[in-house]
């Protein structure tokens, strides 16, 4: 990255491409950093410090928000009752939650990831489901 910058700024001449061959960077790179260039100017000693140069134009650029986190015992306690998916146990997460709340698939994934394989067995008798994990029987 220091190499790029001091290409940049000691040699406006050279084309984006050629700074890009020199420094082994893509030309997409060198327009955006002599773009971000363009408004900072930088002292002999910024320019051989390369973590102070990452720091100041390696910013993110979006950070998304985190998502609502997934009440387990809730989730297990609604994959418990008589004739619920797992799609129900996600819409009951939805209701429950802000957003931005977790999607179906990644809230499935993870229902497998932590409770293994679930299947919904009915149990005749005991007035309720049981939540089973592991390969049906």
């Amino acid at each position: 990255m220091k190499q790029l910058i001091n290409l940049i700024l000691d040699h406006p001449e050279l084309s984006n491409a050629r700074i890009g061959r020199l420094s082994r960077s893509s030309t997409r790179t060198v327009y955006r950093y002599r773009k971000l260039l363009q408004d900072v100017s930088l002292s002999a000693a910024e320019r051989s410090d390369e973590e102070l140069l990452r720091a100041k134009f390696n910013r993110p650029r979006h950070v998304p928000a985190g998502k609502t986190p997934i009440d387990w015992s809730q989730t297990r306690a609604v994959l418990c009752t008589p004739n619920v998916t797992v799609r129900d146990a996600w819409e009951q997460y939805r209701a429950s939650r802000p957003l931005p709340h977790v999607g179906y698939s990644r809230f499935r994934r993870q229902v497998r990831a932590r409770f293994g394989k679930v299947y919904i067995v009915s149990s005749p008798g005991s007035g309720g489901d049981a939540l089973v994990n592991g390969s049906r029987s």
